[in-house]
């Protein structure tokens, strides 16, 4: 199993702003049923998750949109897939900028 993380628009967001993500799943091994979390923390202890149910079927492939919202004071956006063995997990750092814009 194999996870990848792809920034749409870099990694500087406006505060109080959505950070686009393609998350890229590829199935090497058997069938699996599993969820994609993507968790976006913040400076202040609070988190906003997003649960994505996704079946992989035995060499499969997909690519997930994801627009976790950053809250003020967010550092980085956190990634998982549970329900295969390994877990996968890998956090993306990002900046909050006042002058940012996503278009």
């Amino acid at each position: 199993m194999k996870l990848d993380v792809i920034p749409l628009f870099g990694t500087t967001v406006p505060p109080m702003g959505c950070l686009p993500l393609a998350v890229r799943l590829q199935n090497e091994g058997p069938s699996a049923e599993a969820t994609l979390i993507v968790d976006a923390s913040s400076g202040y202890g609070a988190a906003r998750r997003h649960l994505f149910p996704v079946s992989l079927p035995a060499g499969s492939q997909k690519e997930i949109l994801t627009f976790p919202f950053l809250q003020n004071g967010s550092s980085a956006v956190r990634i998982q897939l549970i329900g295969v063995r390994p877990a996968l997990e890998t956090v993306y750092p990002v900046t909050s900028q006042d002058n940012a814009r996503v278009v």
